[in-house]
């Protein structure tokens, strides 16, 4: 067997195993925001079912990247490993924020397949088989500069997916006060809002501070729980969409052009 088939069946164990790590959490949302969701709100079990789909494939799809580039990368050697572990995760949360605005803008087509979602759950996360991809790049990389540990990618990305069944799913478990610093469900659910006035508010991953730093924030009122998805952009459910879909153009190109120059109205 070649060394790139090895490399390969190693990243979809590691991936399989990523899974692993983050389905008790995945489970336990899922019992969460079926018996206690907001609003008495339950999402199908159809939408759970498929975003786990996307995440066995995007997680795997991840770490094919990290076996590929991992061999390449330089490594460091910290005077104080653990410092600087926790620092590259804060650096790679940073990096996520500002990818994350450039996929609104620059690459909006491929991420509105995710921002589709008009049943958010909390296997939402990925939605799309390029997200796993970018994922690793942003929070696997920088962990593999300062450690030698080949699962360190790994435990950094799959710490940010437990965190992202919270944020995408409409329980009612809530972290209160803490969310001025963290991301919860409450803000992320405006970040995937249908609504023009809620567009391009808090892309924080993990940290809520980098939107309060760079003045994406958006607080909720109480109650404040909008509906999601995209208008003139239905939920894609077929395969071939998936694929076909982010070479196409929509009304939804138009839209966010418009709300960018302060001219849109909703139809």
């Amino acid at each position: 067997m070649g060394t790139a088939m090895v490399n390969v069946l190693g990243a979809m164990l590691g991936g399989a195993f990523a899974v692993f790590l983050t389905a008790p959490a995945l489970i336990l949302m899922g019992l969460l925001e079926r018996f206690g969701p907001v609003y008495g709100k339950r999402p199908a079990f159809k939408s759970w079912l498929k975003g786990f789909a996307f995440q066995v494939v995007g997680i795997s799809l991840g770490n094919v990247l990290l076996m590929f580039t991992g061999p390449w990368l330089p490594r460091f050697h910290p005077l104080w490993p653990a410092m600087w572990v926790g620092a590259a995760f804060v650096f790679s949360d940073f990096l996520h924020y500002w990818e994350h605005r450039a996929e609104h803008w620059v690459f909006w087509r491929i991420h509105a397949v995710h921002h589709s979602t008009e049943d958010l759950c909390s296997t939402s996360n990925f939605h799309h088989f390029t997200d796993g991809l970018l994922f690793a790049a942003i929070y696997g990389i920088p962990m593999s500069l300062v450690t030698h540990d080949p699962l360190a990618g790994i435990w950094a990305g799959t710490g940010v997916q437990i965190w992202a069944t919270f944020t995408h799913s409409p329980t009612k478990l809530s972290i209160g006060p803490l969310n001025w610093i963290f991301q919860d469900n409450r803000l992320h659910r405006i970040h995937h809002s249908a609504e023009p006035q809620h567009w391009d508010k808090n892309f924080g991953a993990v940290f809520q501070i980098w939107d309060t730093l760079f003045g994406t924030s958006y607080r909720p009122a109480r109650g404040e729980w909008p509906e999601t998805g995209i208008a003139h952009y239905r939920e894609i459910e077929r395969i071939t969409d998936y694929l076909a879909r982010p070479l196409m153009r929509y009304r939804i190109d138009a839209d966010r052009a418009a709300k960018a120059t302060g001219s849109y109205k909703e139809a």
